[in-house]
């Protein structure tokens, strides 16, 4: 290398090493550290991110953790006890102040205050109309024509009981057989042994048409021929 070459090297180099140390220079008294500066440059990470498949994400919600998975509330168990919808069937029955085929108490007799007891009844057909209540004694009359204690017809069947000696504004009493209009409690003769006293409600498939104090021999094949369900509740009493 010829000395005019070397000459014309020396200046670029002195010159760059002036503007480094004036670079490195930060004006306090102290120099930087020399900057590293890589040679080469990594190339981008193309690993992909952890993810969950869409197929491997249950339905059912097994992985419970999975991204986009929504819960299911439908598939909580709910602590309100489930209420049943549907309505009880079966056959109509009658339910009064004894249990059935049990004795009557004296209350409702000649020998107590001679009142109607208490009933009530379920399992009325919603195809009835209206209702009625015959009361029969089993052990007077003859067993084809027993006697009549009472006949109450014409009430509303959205009814579900009557209470102690009452009569449904809508109803009608027919006379019975010792020629009353109304109840007439049970009153066997004494001596004669217990009596079987047979309450009979009828489900009827239309209105009576019939006024109070209609004779029973007329109003009970009358009611016979309109019930289309009926229900009895036997008690008896002797004296």
């Amino acid at each position: 290398m010829n000395r005019s070459m070397n000459r014309s090297m020396i200046g670029p180099a002195l010159a760059a090493l002036v503007v480094l140390l004036a670079a490195c220079d930060t004006g306090d008294g102290k120099t930087l550290k020399d900057t590293v500066v890589p040679t080469t440059i990594p190339p981008p990470d193309t690993t992909p991110l952890d993810s969950v498949a869409l197929d491997s994400v249950a339905i059912d919600g097994e992985l419970d953790g999975a991204i986009g998975v929504v819960p299911d509330s439908s598939a909580e168990t709910s602590a309100l006890p489930v209420v049943p919808t549907e309505v009880a069937t079966g056959p109509m029955e009658v339910i009064g102040p004894w249990q059935d085929g049990a004795p009557i108490d004296q209350l409702y007799t000649c020998d107590g205050e001679d009142i109607s007891p208490p009933l009530s009844w379920q399992a009325v057909p919603d195809a009835a109309v209206e209702l009625a209540l015959v009361v029969f004694d089993d052990d007077s009359g003859t067993p084809t024509d027993p006697a009549v204690l009472w006949v109450l017809a014409g009430f509303n069947p959205e009814l579900i009981s009557l209470t102690e000696g009452e009569v449904p504004a809508s109803a009608i009493e027919a006379t019975n057989s010792a020629g009353e209009v109304g109840w007439t409690g049970p009153c066997p003769s004494t001596g004669s042994g217990s009596h079987d006293y047979r309450f009979k409600l009828h489900a009827l498939a239309q209105q009576v048409e019939l006024g109070d104090g209609v004779p029973v021999s007329e109003v009970l094949p009358y009611l016979e021929d309109l019930t289309i369900a009926a229900a009895e509740l036997i008690g008896t009493y002797e004296r």
